[in-house]
Formats: C-alpha cells, structure tokens, sequence
C-alpha cells in the first residue's frame, strides 16, 4: 500500500525529519549526546549518526521522548515539503462561485460514497473511487483520491485481495489547470479521477486535455520564472538527442553550444532550470509533456508560483505562431509560382531584419534560440498592429524612428495588409512603416525581452 503525498501533507515521521535536517545543524543542536553513544570503535566521534543514536540511548529508546526533542529543531532547521512530480491537464475554467458546489463536494467526502455507484458522476468511470480528503484554497481546490482494486492471491488458499493507490490534484479553476500527482497509480486511473473533477464542476460535455509545451512555451516559462537554463535537451524530427549539460552565458559562445543552439532542425523538449521561490533555490524539470518535476523538497506554494506564470505563458500562445509559416504564407499569396528557394529567401530577409531590429535595441545575451523566439513575437505583434487602428499608438517618440534599415520588414508588412486588409499599396505601405516604428519602440522599452515585449505591447493597446 502507498500513501505517498504533496498536497496533503501534514506531520512528519521522526525518520523523515532526521532525514530533512542536515547534518550541519543536527549535530549543533544534539552534539552532547554523541558521546552517550556506547557501541562501536568511533563512539565518540561527534557526527549525525552518532548524535541520534545517543539521544536514543539517553531516552530509553522511548521514540515520543525522541520525537518531542527533534521536532522543535525540525520546525526550525529542516527542509518542509516535498518532491514534486506532477503532470498537467486542462478542463473548462470554472468562473461561477465555488460555495455552490462546496457542499456537494464536502458531502460525497463525508459519506465515503464509492463514486462509481454515483450515477451523476461514474461516466465511463473503470476504478473503485473514495474521496478522502480535501483542501480549499484562495484560488485552487486540493482533493486527494483513493483508488481500490482487487486482485486474487493464491497463496496460502485463493482469496481476493484489496489494493489501494492514493492520486492527489490541485485544481485552479479560474484557468482550468489541474496539476496531478500520481506517484504510483496508472494513466487511465488520472483520467478517471480527471472526468469527476471535470463532471463536479461541469456537469456534461466532457473536455479534457494533457498540456503539452512546445519549444516556444518551454523557453517563455524559464524567461517568466527569471530562470537559470542549466540542462536543454533537444531532438529532430527522426528523434536524434542531444543533451547539454552546465550551460550558462559564459558558456554559449562554445562552438558545440553554438551548431546545437543554431540547428533549426532541432527542438528544445526539456528544459533543467534553477529558480529561487519562497526561499526555495532548485532544479526545475519542465518536459513537452507538460510534467513538472523537482527532486528536492519544496512546499506546495512554489507549484502555485509556477504555475502562475504558466498560466501566462498558455494565455499569451498567440504570440508564438510560427514566423516561417507567417511569412511563407503571405509570399505564397504574392508572388506568382514561386520557386521553394525563393519563398525560404523571402523567409531569410524577413528574420534577418527582425534580427538587426533586435539586435539594435536589446540590452542582454540572448543564445539563437531566444532570438528566433522574440523575432516571432515581433513579427505577431506587428501582425496585432497591422489589425488594429494603430494611428493611436503613433506618438512623437514613435515617429522618431527610420525605416530604412528594414526593407523587408517593410515589404512583408504592407504585403500583409494588401492581401488581409485589402488596401492599396500607397496605403499599405504608409501603415507598414508605422508599424515598423512602433515595433522598434516596442524593442527598446522592453530591451528586448520575450515577456517584457508582450506586456509592453498589452499595456500599449490599454492605454
């Protein structure tokens, strides 16, 4: 039986809190008990071990005695939390007040009713489902599950025998994000456990989606949570791997980190990342198949945090659709038969001027990966602008900027809004330059920085 836990996590053991405090602090607390210890050659060796097994001697071996003692240092010194696995899913936001199904939920929980004999809920359901315990939150609701299946044992005489698997959730159900923790149970029991949340809060149509992170997403998310990228891993089309390992700005100018980093044929699908966040320094583990992982301990608030700007990250997708397809999109439409080298040419000035554009205004390293990722921002910005009525957004300090360092950018614009906008080109290519303008303001106040770029340009469209 396993009972393995993250969100409902209580008290601790007396191993798990000897474990949790480092050796450091244990034995300034507890060193005059290290000399109690009376067996073996180093007895008197002022270590760890040593001190636990003396306090132990002290106490008669009476464990309370030892708990009481250890758990005030606990409290102070030692690590809380715990490892965090977990993987993502989507179902429809929940935006109606929570107290309407506050007590539904409390009272399925209470009668420690089998949910699959519940009619309103046991749609498709396989598993044997109790809830067990819950937790309301500011902006998230914890349920824990426990999952019963039988299996026959045959040994000492046929009989039928009871296993149980704990599954554990947190729901924010103002995005919709349900982060699952599921140490030991089975895919198909996560989506069981998902359809009851989903079924809770939305009584029909059932909708539920794994989260999965493209590059682009993978790269925004470490830039929100101001991350330091240690570990990327990439892989082709035909599922070539290559891991870096260590890399950081000191290290991208490396001619290996440089081919990688510039093979566009290769696509980041995990990240190792280190952050700091309520008082946790890690190692965060970000995956294409939406899994989160932290091998350290670390508190339940710290997911909270991460998926905060995860939940930006998800909002503002619009942001990353693909530059190449953009822009072989509008050339295809323009140009007559084209030739496939000449459309990637086309493709080529396009970058190559969002890339001067950016390289003009930005106040950081950026590996090619980062700048390939802003370019797609600039060019879907300009695209929102081309849209909207950007005479609003022209000021003086924007009319300051020149153009002509950036034909293409201009071509491809006004080529743009000839074929969507239906305009003539003499007006076309008036709005083109304005828009070219605003995104080389939009650049520099944000130097340049994925996120910074689209809430500059959020904030530019409220005013």
């Amino acid at each position: 039986m396993s009972e393995k836990t993250f969100f409902f996590r209580k008290d601790y053991t007396l191993k798990e809190m000897y474990d949790r405090i480092y050796a450091e602090n244990f034995v300034n607390h507890f060193k005059r008990y290290a000399s109690s210890f009376s067996e073996g050659a180093n007895q008197n060796e002022i270590n760890k071990n040593n001190c636990y097994l003396g306090l132990f001697e002290t106490n008669n071996y009476d464990q309370s005695q030892v708990y009481s003692q250890i758990k005030p240092v606990f409290d102070q010194e030692g690590r809380k939390g715990d490892k965090l696995n977990v993987k993502l899913f989507r179902i429809p936001p929940f935006s109606d007040d929570l107290s309407q199904i506050k007590d539904r939920i409390e009272e399925i929980k209470g009668n420690n009713r089998n949910i699959k004999e519940i009619d309103s809920l046991s749609c498709g359901i396989k598993y044997d489902l109790f809830l067990t315990d819950l937790n309301f939150n500011n902006a998230s609701l914890d349920f824990k599950f426990k999952i019963e299946t039988s299996t026959i044992v045959h040994e000492p005489f046929p009989s039928r025998q009871t296993n149980a698997t704990w599954i554990e959730t947190r729901f924010y159900y103002k995005s919709g994000i349900i982060a699952v923790h599921n140490p030991d149970g089975t895919f198909s029991q996560s989506k069981d456990i998902l359809s009851v949340i989903h079924l809770l809060f939305h009584q029909h149509s059932l909708k539920i989606e794994e989260i999965h992170f493209d590059e682009a997403q993978l790269i925004m998310i470490q830039l929100k949570l101001k991350g330091e990228v240690s570990n990327p891993k990439f892989k082709s089309d035909d599922d070539l791997r290559i891991d870096i390992y260590g890399l950081n700005e000191m290290n991208y100018q490396r001619p290996v980190v440089q081919l990688v980093q510039s093979d566009q044929s290769l696509r980041v699908y995990e990240l190792s990342t280190i952050f700091v966040i309520e008082g946790h320094r890690f190692r965060l583990r970000l995956t294409e198949e939406g899994r989160i992982q932290v091998e350290t301990y670390v508190i339940p608030k710290v997911l909270d945090r991460i998926i905060y700007d995860i939940e930006w990250v998800v909002i503002s997708e619009k942001f990353y659709k693909s530059l190449e397809d953009q822009v072989l999109d509008i050339y295809k439409r323009k140009m007559r038969a084209p030739l496939r080298s000449q459309l990637q040419g086309k493709v080529k000035e396009v970058i190559n001027d969002l890339t001067l554009l950016l390289e003009e205004n930005k106040t950081k390293g950026m590996n090619d990966r980062e700048k390939r990722l802003v370019s797609t921002i600039m060019l879907n910005v300009g695209h929102f602008l081309c849209d909207s009525e950007i005479d609003k957004y022209i000021s003086e300090d924007v009319n300051e900027y020149t153009t002509e360092k950036y034909p293409n950018l201009l071509s491809y614009f006004s080529a743009y809004m000839t074929i969507f906008k239906t305009m003539n080109k003499m007006q076309s290519d008036e709005l083109a330059a304005k828009v070219v303008k605003l995104l080389q303001h939009l650049c520099k106040v944000s130097t340049g920085d994925a996120v910074n770029l689209i809430e500059e340009y959020e904030s530019l469209i409220k005013e």
